[in-house]
């Protein structure tokens, strides 16, 4: 047993204890991460590539295993930035996955919303590995932007909880299992 006699130290305890308590479960376990971000100008059009990490909470994995679909979302946004004026969103553009698993069938199944293409996995390991590799998507058309001025893409992935089915959704709103999104990745376009 670890007693402190210093006041300091006796003072930090409760407050070491409160900051524990209020951490969510499994900080850094679960989550989403953009790894590779790269987009690139073929002709008059740029394309993103991205490289997502996607790490299930148990409670999401769970809810997967008995049936519940999952709406994954990558957002994307081409920024102006202004020197003496507010940045400009020039576009905000998203994709929308579905994950399933077929309970019957025994396989996991992955669907780009926008293109209806439907792909099928044994593990789930591998569904999200192929969810995760986004290539060769269009973002913009070089003439929606203004020669010499600076542009930026935001990207970033979530899960959308407004998806889900009805009686889930209040649980998912307050619960921190739910809440698994990477956080925006920023780079310059050059133009």
């Amino acid at each position: 047993m670890v007693v402190w006699t210093s006041g300091k130290a006796a003072r930090l305890l409760p407050i070491i204890l409160i900051l524990c308590w209020c951490l969510p479960e499994g900080v850094g376990a679960n989550g989403f991460q953009l790894n590779i971000v790269d987009a690139q100008r073929i002709e008059d059009v740029y394309y993103l590539d991205a490289e997502v990490d996607y790490v299930l909470s148990a409670d999401v994995r769970e809810a997967l295993f008995n049936g519940v679909p999952l709406e994954f979302e990558l957002e994307a946004e081409v920024i102006r930035l202004r020197r003496w004026l507010w940045n400009e969103t020039v576009l905000a553009t998203s994709r929308r996955y579905l994950l399933r698993y077929r309970v019957l069938a025994k396989h996991y199944q992955v669907v780009d919303l926008s293109s209806g293409e439907k792909a099928y996995f044994k593990t789930l390991s591998r569904a999200l590995q192929t969810l995760g590799q986004v290539k060769r998507w269009p973002i913009i058309q070089v003439d929606q932007l203004v020669h010499k001025e600076l542009y930026q893409i935001k990207v970033r992935c979530r899960l959308d909880v407004d998806a889900l089915p009805l009686p889930l959704q209040p649980t998912s709103l307050f619960s921190s299992a739910w809440k698994l999104a990477s956080d925006w990745s920023v780079w310059r376009l050059n133009y």
